[in-house]
């Protein structure tokens, strides 16, 4: 619709982008341009790259590795890496689940679910900068 409506811009450089979530969108919206180019349907659409900041891309992986990276960071305890991988991320994974299977209630439940267990990293870790005191030591 947009080129449509702005055929001057029709043959431009399109790059997506955006952060967290859109981890979750930004894949799947250039993955139907590319479709939709190599179908000749509408418009093509000069797709050149995506761009995804801290996104969510796969928050089963992701959510069940925040424990592991806090301890290696030393943000948490082992007992409280101990008590989120019994409790905390096994929970998660299994609202994850549901999630997939019971719509948008469930969606919602496994984003609390799992939010816990970044919310209880963030109280043990205390009043941690990422950037002065965890990005440094990644890089090194």
């Amino acid at each position: 619709a947009f080129f449509a409506e702005h055929p001057q811009y029709a043959k431009n450089d399109f790059f997506i982008t955006g952060e967290s979530y859109a981890g979750h969108y930004i894949p799947a919206l250039a993955s139907r341009i590319h479709q939709g180019n190599q179908a000749s349907e509408g418009i093509h659409i000069n797709l050149k790259g995506l761009a995804i900041g801290n996104g969510l891309t796969d928050p089963a992986i992701q959510y069940k590795a925040y424990p592991d990276f806090a301890l290696d960071m030393g943000l948490i305890s082992k007992g409280t890496h101990t008590r989120l991988g019994l409790v905390l991320v096994p929970a998660c994974e299994l609202a994850i689940k549901l999630c997939g299977t019971d719509g948008k209630a469930a969606c919602l439940a496994a984003l609390v679910a799992c939010n816990l267990i970044f919310n209880d990293i963030l109280l043990h870790a205390g009043g941690v900068n990422v950037g002065k005191q965890i990005l440094p030591r990644l890089c090194d």
